[in-house]
C-alpha cells in the first residue's frame, strides 16, 4: 500500500487508508492534561446531577450489531 489509498466499492471510493499517526502514550496525556483548565465546584455538581437526569430519563443505547444479543 502506497502512503494514501482510496478503497472503492465498484467506482465509488468509499474509504482512505492511511498511514497510523503517533497517538500519545499515557504519560504524554497526563502532562497535557495536567495544565488544562478544571471544572469549578459548582459547574461539576452541575454536570454530574445533569449526566444523572440524563440517564434517568433517556432510552439505552444499544449497538446495532448488539440488537440480537440483547434480550429485552
Amino acid at each position: 500500500m502506497s502512503a494514501s489509498e482510496d478503497v472503492e466499492h465498484g467506482i465509488k471510493p468509499v474509504a482512505r487508508m492511511l498511514p497510523a499517526s503517533h497517538a500519545p502514550t499515557g504519560a504524554e496525556l497526563a502532562r497535557i492534561w495536567a495544565d488544562r483548565p478544571r471544572l469549578g465546584e459548582e459547574q461539576a455538581e452541575s454536570f454530574a446531577s445533569d449526566m444523572a437526569e440524563a440517564r434517568a430519563n433517556l432510552p439505552a443505547v444499544i449497538a446495532q450489531w448488539d440488537r440480537g444479543l440483547i434480550q429485552a
